[in-house]
């Protein structure tokens, strides 16, 4: 015979349980080292990094002084350099400048990357611009 359907409560729940895992494994993932026969996940300052450099990118974001590691987004082609960021973590949805600013705010946290008072401004600290200097 057919199972009655679940409610959509516990659909939700267990919907969000694996989002929850599926984060979880992501963090994971990205905080620790991967061998390298499985491939470096790049993160976001390595591709920042990678678009500032690339002056096919200027008209999206740009070094304000380059030498103190500050750079800003174009108002108007931020949500360009998201699109660019998700597609390179393989996101199936669109990536959005709103997104990806919360991951900024992350490196915040961390001390990897800071938010300048000034709009859509961010700096790279020392550590992490010398790190994407040699990387490269």
């Amino acid at each position: 015979g057919k199972f009655p359907a679940a409610p959509l409560t516990h659909i939700s729940f267990f919907q969000k349980a694996n989002n929850w895992t599926a984060q979880i494994i992501d963090m994971l993932v990205t905080s620790r080292p991967v061998c390298k026969f499985l491939g470096k996940r790049v993160r976001l300052f390595h591709f920042l990094f990678e678009m500032l450099e690339n002056p096919n990118m200027a008209h999206c974001l740009s070094w304000v002084p380059a030498a103190a590691g500050v750079f800003r987004f174009s108002s108007r082609n931020k949500d360009q350099v998201a699109a660019l960021w998700g597609q390179r973590k393989g996101n199936k949805r669109l990536m959005t400048y709103q997104k990806m600013s919360r991951a900024l705010r992350n490196y915040a946290r961390s001390g990897e990357i800071f938010k300048v008072k000034k709009k859509l401004t961010y700096q790279f600290s020392r550590d992490t611009l010398m790190l994407a200097h040699k990387e490269r």
